[in-house]
C-alpha cells in the first residue's frame, strides 16, 4: 500500500551510482542479519532518505542531507533528480510545522558525510570488529534518524548507526527498535553531543 505524503513523512529514494550498488550487494551477502540478507529484494533498489518538512507553493518541501550540507528542495524538484521509484511510510503520528521547523533550526547547515556510508557498512558487516567512526556530519540516513527521534518515535536506537534496511524493516513493521525513550529534542541532542565528545556550549 502506497502511504499518501504529508508533513511529517519519510520518502526513501531510488539507488543511484556505483558506490551504492557496490555497497548493496556487500549487505545483501554479509549482513549479521538473515533478515535483512532475506529481505535484499525489498530494499535493493532504494538508498537515500529524506522527510518531509513543509507544504508551500504548492509543493511539499523535501529535507535531506546533500553535498555539501543539508537542503530543503521542492518534492516535485526531488522526482525529476532521483525518479519515481520513491517510497513514502508515514513512520511518525502526524507533526506539527512548529516541530518541522524545531527539527530544521535545530539541525542547519550540517556537514554532509561523504564517506559514512562506508564506514557504517564495514562496522556492521564486520560485526562492531572494524570500529565505529564518528564525526560532526550526517549522511541522509542520519539525518532521517535525527528527524524521527527528535519527534518522539525514532527508528533507530541511539547506539544504533542508521541503517537503511533496519529504517524500511521498522517502517514497513511499526516495530520501534528496543529500549527507546520518546523524548524529543533534548534528550536526543544530549546524547548526540555526548557521541562526539562535545559539551553543549561548543555547537
Amino acid at each position: 500500500m502506497v502511504e499518501p505524503i504529508r508533513l511529517g513523512s519519510i520518502i526513501f529514494w531510488p539507488r543511484s551510482g556505483m558506490l551504492a550498488g557496490t555497497l548493496s550487494q556487500m549487505m545483501k551477502v554479509l549482513d549479521p542479519d538473515p533478515g535483512i540478507r532475506s529481505s535484499y529484494p525489498n530494499w535493493s533498489q532504494i538508498w537515500h532518505a529524506s522527510q518531509v518538512v513543509a507544504f508551500k507553493n504548492n509543493d511539499w518541501q523535501v529535507d535531506q542531507a546533500i553535498a555539501p550540507h543539508s537542503d530543503v528542495i521542492p518534492f516535485s524538484e526531488m522526482v525529476k533528480t532521483h525518479g519515481k521509484g520513491y517510497r513514502i511510510y508515514n513512520w511518525l503520528p502526524e507533526i506539527t510545522q512548529a516541530q518541522a521547523d524545531a527539527f530544521l533550526k535545530e539541525f542547519h547547515d550540517y556537514p554532509y558525510a561523504y564517506d559514512s556510508y562506508i564506514w557504517v557498512a564495514l562496522n556492521r558487516l564486520s560485526r562492531d570488529k572494524f570500529p565505529r567512526i564518528a564525526a560532526r556530519r550526517l549522511m541522509c540516513w542520519d539525518r532521517t534518524a535525527a528527524f524521527t527521534m527528535f519527534n518522539g518515535k525514532p527508528l533507530m536506537h541511539y547506539y544504533e548507526e542508521a541503517y537503511m534496511p533496519l529504517m524500511v524493516q521498522r517502517c514497513e513493521s511499526g516495530i520501534m527498535p528496543e529500549k527507546l525513550i520518546g523524548e524529543p529534542a533534548t534528550w536526543y541532542k544530549t546524547l548526540n553531543l555526548q557521541k562526539l565528545g562535545l559539551k553543549e556550549n561548543s555547537l
